[in-house]
Parts: structure tokens; sequence; C-alpha cells
């Protein structure tokens, strides 16, 4: 166990901190001008980042047949925002929505020839299951409990890609 502190001002001292947002594992601080820290807990060694390792992260990118029909589902439907567009008509596409980002892409850089799987890690399951849900999307499965562990289920998006979403079964 151990606490990483992320911050655009590492080199500041703030004695004026008070908890903004609590989470499960982050707490979001700010100073009194407004100037936020974030605390990250990691539970697991496995997911603590290493002092000098060079890797930020990394983005899963999906190619896409229409691209104007794949960002009305995924914004719409599963309720990620347009981060990054590319070209015009556009050709790339970056979304967000908490701390997963997809990437489209359309035309000459990608292929559909072999669907992909995307696994998201959720906070609440049950509360987005209920979103998904009230939004009647038609390619999605039932919200089960599976013997490895996870409560998930699945979407698939209008190019065959399988988004699975799931919680770890405490």
């Amino acid at each position: 166990m151990g606490i990483l502190i992320w911050s655009s001002f590492p080199d500041r001292f703030y004695p004026d901190l008070k908890i903004v947002v609590p989470n499960y594992v982050t707490l979001e601080l700010a100073d009194d001008q407004g100037r936020i820290i974030i605390l990250k807990h990691f539970k697991n060694k496995l997911f603590m980042p290493k002092e000098n390792d060079l890797l930020s992260h990394a983005a899963t990118v999906l190619p896409v047949i229409n691209m104007t029909e794949s960002l009305e589902f995924y914004t719409k439907q599963l309720g990620f925002t347009i981060h990054f567009t590319w070209m015009e008509p556009i050709d790339y596409a970056v979304l967000k929505r908490g701390g997963v980002s997809l990437h489209l892409v359309q035309g000459s850089q990608g292929s559909i020839a072999n669907p992909v799987c995307v696994y998201s890690f959720v906070w609440d399951i049950d509360a987005l299951f209920r979103e998904f849900e009230g939004r009647q999307i038609n390619t999605m499965s039932a919200l089960g409990q599976e013997d490895y562990g996870m409560k998930e289920f699945e979407v698939s998006d209008p190019d065959g890609h399988r988004l699975i979403f799931g919680q770890g079964i405490e």
C-alpha cells in the first residue's frame, strides 16, 4: 500500500488544503486559490506507477466504418464526450468518459476486419447498467455475475466492437 501525490504544482506546499471530492480510491484536494492536488491510494502494489517509468498511458484505437454514426452512438448512447477530432470530415476522434479514453479512426488508417473487445472497469456497475438500460441500447447484454469474480455487461457498437463494463465482486 502506498500514497502517490499527483499535482500540477509539486514543488509548493499548500497549508490550507481541504477535501473537495472524497472517493473510494482518489482524494481531490484544493487550496484557497482553487488549485487541485489529486491523491491516489493504490490498494494493490501491482498498479502503482514506478518512479522512473517513462510510460504515461495507452490509447485504445477502434477502426470505424461511419464516423458520424459511431460518434453519435458513443456520445448519445454511452455518454462519452468528444475531446479531439482531426480532419474534415472527421477521420480521427478521441472520446472520454471518466478514466476511459477511446480513439476512433475511419478510412485508410483503420480496418474493421477483426472487431476488438475493450474491457472497462467501473465504480458502480449497477448505476451504469441502469443508465444504459434507460437509453434503450438494443445491442446490450444482461447484467451478470461471472465465476471469475466480476459483475459485468456487454455492449456492441455499430462496427461490432465489444465493450464490456465490469466491477469486481467483493
